[in-house]
């Protein structure tokens, strides 16, 4: 789903500013009091709030842990993947630098599509 499309079915474009800008204000909030350092934390106290809010705007269905199964050898579980009619979208949160799990994760995103028919 398109940001216009956000803008125009969730209550216009200064409401969807505002939001953002909560959620921006409460993950700084987060930063500040919470030892990032595991991924749980980062899961739990960053990552989360932020998909739920996209969920929400969005209209998606969330799912967490999402397992995926291609072959014997390419299987694994998603973090995160939010899922419309028209799109989805896979997160991981696996470290603090998170160029090393586009990698690992690269195989099964491409293969989502195959899986849900």
């Amino acid at each position: 789903m398109s940001l216009s499309k956000v803008r125009c079915d969730r209550g216009g474009k200064a409401d969807l500013t505002r939001k953002i800008t909560a959620l921006r204000q409460r993950v700084q909030a987060t930063a500040a009091r919470v030892n990032l350092a595991s991924e749980a934390a980062r899961r739990e106290a960053l990552i989360f709030p932020v998909l739920f809010e996209v969920a929400e705007l969005t209209g998606a269905q969330m799912e967490i842990e999402y397992a995926v199964e291609v072959n014997r050898y390419l299987r694994g579980e998603l973090d995160y993947l939010l899922r419309t009619s028209q799109n989805a979208v896979v997160v991981e949160a696996k470290n603090a630098d998170l160029v090393h799990g586009f990698i690992p994760i690269g195989g099964r995103t491409g293969r989502l599509r195959s899986l849900d028919g």
